[in-house]
């Protein structure tokens, strides 16, 4: 029995900025060095608990903040976005009706997972050139890749699957 395999076009991890992910270590760390420094001058609330519950949500937000990153997967029949740790949505092919590349500038739309307005949802780590699509359901999704050359390569495999999808071309 002969197995067929499909090759899967990965684009480089998108990280949020060094900048951030500094500030973000540091609200990591110290948020519960202050809270752990209110509980030993006996200043914060007195139930422990109160602390415990915003050292777990420091450490969930800010941790998976610092891990956050975002890339696009193509096989033959879908592409995949993929924002880690908490979004993957598998797109068909025959499903996508248009793409293009679009500028993203993250100090007016933010970072990470977004709606960015006339249903466009955006996953950006970074500013710059990503790719922008849309979807019959008239979905649009712009997706910041920083390398130019997974860019253009990224915007040929959208083309190719948009010309299969269309009958008579």
């Amino acid at each position: 029995m002969k197995m067929t395999t499909t090759r899967v076009y990965r684009t480089s991890n998108v990280y949020l900025p060094p900048v951030i992910l500094v500030m973000f270590a540091v609200l990591t760390v110290g948020i519960p060095v202050m809270i752990f420094a209110l509980l030993a001058a006996d200043t914060a609330p007195s139930t422990p608990g109160y602390a415990i519950v915003v050292l777990a949500f420091t450490a969930v937000i800010l941790g998976g903040a610092c891990l956050s990153h975002h890339r696009l997967e193509f096989k033959d029949d879908a592409v995949r976005l993929i924002w880690f740790p908490a979004f993957r949505k598998t797109i068909p092919a025959d499903s996508i009706i248009s793409c293009a590349v679009k500028r993203a500038n993250p100090w007016r739309n933010g970072l990470g997972l977004r709606l960015i307005g006339n249903s466009t949802l955006a996953i950006m780590n970074q500013g710059g050139d990503g790719v922008f699509f849309e979807t019959v359901g008239n979905r649009r999704y712009l997706i910041v890749i920083r390398n130019p050359s997974e860019l253009t390569e990224t915007i040929r495999r959208l083309g190719t699957m948009i010309d299969k999808s269309e009958p008579n071309k």
